[in-house]
């Protein structure tokens, strides 16, 4: 795109042709910032269109054009009472164009979006930027901070989910936080991406594994399906007590041996709540922390690698600093969650019987079953507060008995004070790459990797699971016969409708006036001139003839709405066929 800046025109918005000034037409970047002035002259219509186009996106209002023909162009902000005004019309060659009138001043306020970026002026911004893009793949180690709120630990960026990949990642982050601890072992949840089970084991050994029961549970219902399969299979991954998980698969070997074997080649320790280690203080069973984490990245996914990993690190500053000033303002000794789950915790043992045993030492009766709670070394049978480190209800009456507040006898991860060194350190801002110093190399240069073409479309949304529940938010549009009320078809395509070869010895026969619309009846006039027309085109009667034998009889000629010849009753389309059969019930 050319167009000459600032030369001499006059102000006139009349359609004469201008005299050509003679000047040179200057190159014009689409990137640059564009600036509109008095007696700019463009290569034709066309390119003045375009400029107007990227100086209204840019400047983000909205306008309207008065004219906009091939001989001239005048358009003025859609704002009331705003003086912005620009006109624009050809010179002597009637080819180029020129700026013979424009008002700069707005009196309005900013108001993006704009309906000018349509989706070709989007696609010629970002069409060599997405050529750029290796098409690389995120990955990330996301925790759990001590309100039950996401805390990512690291990310990179990969060609693909590999075993090397992996590797590269863990090596990395055992560098960055110091060594994994035996002492305090990390527990990584999964869904046994490729090579990640195997690169745990190897570069952590110490780590603590765990699967997603959701992912588990999609290749279990794969071979065994059905309502109690799944609701005693849940029962046993979130089951706290080993009496709990036994009685579910043992209900699971009544229905299925078979997917009472499958299970049991999956260790309990990383899918079933009550094996889980009581270290670690928590109790989660699926992964969607993650699934929470990619909602919360949301388009950076698809974007270039520089793009994504700034993107990235520009959110997690603002996330830490936000988590940071909202800690600040709690009041208590552990965080606002926790205290919700410790009400409902404290209304709960109300409905349980307590009976003494000692200063420390309680048996609490809870639906006919007793349960042994040791407050000095809080623990209960039941197994609520081993694995997940907040007092159960059962915990919570005796504490309650002796007086004590609840929050005192949680585990200290659950405390603002651990909450608060969570978020004590910030990610620094970094300055613009336009900042950057020039001719200092402190890196090798970094070549790109090979592109991997995956066939179709790029995945943007996750992959759902088989069975898995849909969004609540969609609708389903399935269609509904009136005829049998089932889904998936409508009357016309019923296929419980009975095919007879006739259809007025069957009792489902409807009129096929009722399914197809009839004409409308002409006024009495028409029909007086139709039959008179009618009666007209009668061939005229034969003279008499003297003969023994007496003339044929002919039918009068009865005016008629229909064709002559036609029967009185309506005719089913041919594409029927003569066994056509509509039914009598319903009206659908």
């Amino acid at each position: 795109m050319r167009v000459m800046m600032k030369i001499s025109g006059e102000d006139s918005e009349n359609e004469s042709v201008g005299e050509d000034s003679g000047d040179e037409l200057s190159d014009y970047k689409s990137d640059d910032h564009l600036k509109l002035e008095k007696g700019m002259v463009f290569v034709d219509i066309n390119a003045f269109r375009k400029v107007l186009k990227e100086f209204v996106i840019q400047e983000g209002f909205k306008v309207m054009r008065m004219r906009n023909e091939k001989k001239r162009v005048t358009a003025h902000c859609s704002v009331k009472d705003c003086p912005w005004r620009v006109h624009a019309s050809p010179l002597a060659d009637g080819v180029t164009f020129q700026v013979k009138t424009y008002v700069p001043n707005h009196t309005c306020v900013r108001s993006d979006p704009t309906k000018e970026a349509s989706a070709e002026w989007i696609a010629s911004k970002i069409e060599s930027v997405l050529r750029e893009n290796p098409g690389m793949k995120a990955r990330a180690a996301i925790g759990l901070d001590g309100n039950n709120g996401l805390f990512p630990v690291a990310f990179a960026v990969v060609e693909s989910e590999c075993k090397e990949s992996w590797t590269f990642f863990f090596e990395n982050l055992s560098m960055l936080v110091g060594g994994f601890s035996v002492d305090k072992p990390w527990t990584f949840m999964s869904d046994r991406q490729k090579g990640l089970v195997e690169t745990i084991n190897e570069v952590v050994p110490h780590a603590i594994n765990r699967r997603c029961a959701r992912h588990i549970y999609a290749n279990f219902r794969s071979q065994f399906a059905g309502t109690a399969l799944k609701r005693y299979f849940w029962q046993a991954a979130r089951s706290y007590s080993a009496a709990g998980f036994n009685f579910a698969l043992y209900k699971i070997k009544e229905l299925k041996p078979a997917a009472y074997e499958w299970l049991l080649k999956i260790p309990a320790e990383m899918w079933s709540r009550h094996a889980f280690d009581p270290r670690i203080k928590n109790d989660h069973v699926t992964n969607n922390i993650s699934e929470s984490f990619n909602h919360w990245v949301g388009e950076l996914r698809s974007k270039p690698i520089l793009t994504l990993v700034d993107g990235l690190r520009a959110k997690l500053m603002s996330r830490l600093q936000k988590r940071k000033q909202k800690g600040i303002k709690w009041s208590g000794l552990v965080v606002p969650n926790v205290v919700k789950g410790l009400n409902l915790v404290k209304e709960e043992s109300r409905k349980c019987h307590l009976l003494v045993a000692g200063d420390y030492e309680f048996e609490v009766q809870d639906e006919n079953i007793n349960y042994i709670v040791n407050l000095r070394e809080r623990t209960c049978n039941c197994r609520v507060w081993d694995i997940s480190g907040i007092p159960c209800r059962h915990a919570a009456l005796g504490i309650s008995h002796r007086k004590e507040d609840l929050d005192s006898y949680c585990d200290s991860r659950f405390f603002k004070e651990n909450y608060m060194k969570a978020y004590k350190y910030s990610i620094h801002p970094v300055p613009d790459q336009t900042f950057w110093p020039h001719g200092v190399d402190v890196t090798p240069t970094l070549l790109p990797p090979i592109i991997k073409r995956m066939p179709g479309r790029p995945k943007k949304s996750r992959r759902k699971e088989q069975g898995e529940e849909p969004n609540a938010i969609r609708r389903s549009n399935m269609v509904k016969c009136k005829v049998c009320n089932e889904l998936g078809h409508n009357r016309r395509t019923c296929p419980n409708i009975q095919v007879q070869n006739s259809g007025r010895d069957s009792d489902l026969h409807v009129p096929l006036s009722k399914l197809t619309r009839k004409r409308k009846t002409p006024p009495l006039a028409g029909r007086k001139r139709k039959a008179a027309v009618i009666s007209s085109s009668q061939p005229p009667a034969p003279a008499q003839v003297s003969s023994s034998q007496p003339l044929p009889k002919k039918d009068p000629v009865v005016p008629s709405m229909h064709a002559a010849g036609s029967s009185s009753q309506p005719q089913p389309p041919s594409y029927l066929g003569a066994a056509y059969l509509p039914p009598t019930f319903g009206e659908g």
